[in-house]
Formats: structure tokens, sequence, C-alpha cells
């Protein structure tokens, strides 16, 4: 029971590191807590937190298969991954600027921004990498019963990406109230001009 333990809260710890870095996926959440609130937002957070749980179940349970095929098609999820965020920022860009209340929620958007996040977080294979080297520096899979240890480091990751989205979006959507509107109205700009720097590198690396 208690290296269980140990394994899904060093697991918790991964998670947290892999999700807290600013990235597009940040942006985008930032962008929807901002002008949707909390709920959409936090949808947003559960589709990122569960490709890296999908992740991290990949590297977890040895699927050396899966984690192959993936790596060895970095290049077009690459550029997949470079289309869909530049896509997503020119909608961004177009898009009108409003503060979306309560009222005015449409519950079909929520479900799309799950889904958009789930598709940028997916789309970056190298995540796979990332959870084996740290899987395998940390020891954490070395268990008499690995099987048990890979359900609850990938568990962890899980939990802990989503406890990061959960904060992130909840302190976000709690202070939109508080900011100067002009930070509202502009921040589909900004956040359009953001990804489309982030795409545009991806897609950089294509060449």
């Amino acid at each position: 029971m208690i290296p269980s333990l140990l394994f899904l809260a060093k697991g918790m710890a991964i998670g947290l590191a892999v999700a807290a870095p600013i990235g597009p996926t940040a942006i985008f959440c930032l962008n929807i807590a901002l002008q949707h609130g909390f709920t959409k937002s936090f949808l947003a957070g559960v589709g990122a937190s569960l490709a890296i749980a999908l992740f991290a179940g990949v590297a977890g349970f040895g699927l050396s298969s899966i984690a192959t095929y993936l790596v060895s098609h970095k290049v077009w999820m690459r550029a997949v991954g470079g289309s869909f965020l530049m896509l997503i920022a020119l909608q961004l860009l177009f898009a009108k600027s409003q503060v979306e209340q309560a009222s005015t929620v449409n519950p079909k958007s929520h479900w799309r921004a799950f889904i958009t996040t789930f598709l940028l977080t997916i789309t970056n294979p190298m995540m796979i990498i990332l959870f084996l080297a740290s899987f395998s520096s940390l020891g954490l899979l070395g268990s008499h019963n690995p099987r048990i240890a890979a359900v609850a480091v990938t568990s962890g990751v899980g939990i802990g990406a989503f406890l990061w989205w959960t904060l992130f979006t909840g302190a976000v959507s709690a202070t939109r109230q508080k900011l100067p509107a002009w930070v509202v109205q502009w921040s589909n700009r900004a956040s359009a001009l953001v990804l489309a720097g982030f795409s545009l590198v991806s897609l950089a690396r294509l060449v």
C-alpha cells in the first residue's frame, strides 16, 4: 500500500510539472477563462489532463509499440498540431471579444473547448519521451509489481494535471471581473498572436 501511495504522489508531482509550464494550452485556457468563465475553461483543462494521462499510461505500461509509432510519426503530428494551432489563432483573432454571462452559455461550446485542448496536447508525441525519461530516472517502475506501480503513477499524473488546470482556470475565472475591461476585450487578439507564434515555431522545426 505504502509503495503504491508513493508512486501516486510522485506521479502527481510529474503531472503538475508537465501541466504547469506556459504553452499553447495554457494560453488557450487563459483566454477561455477570461471570456467564458470557469465551467468552459475547466472542461478545456480536463481535455488537456486526459491527453497527458494517456501519454503517461503509454509510457507507464510499457506500450513500446505505441510509443515507437507516435515518435516515428512526430513530423506529421507536429505539422498537424502546428496547423491546428494556427487555425485556433485565426479563429480567436476574428472572434468577437466579450465576457460571456451564465445566461448566454452554449453547452456545445464547452465540449468544443474540451476537444480542442485534448487535440492540442495529444499532437505532441514527444511528451512520451518526457514521461519515459521521468519514470526511468525516478525508478518509478522498478517495482516488484510493475502493473500496480504503472496504475498508481498514471493515475497520479492525471490527478496532478487535473489539479493544476482546476487551480489555474479557477484563479483566472475568479479574477476576470476585477480586471480592466480592455484586458478582456483584447484577450482574444493577444492570445491569437501568442498562439500564432507557437504555431510558426512548431512549423519552422519541420524545415
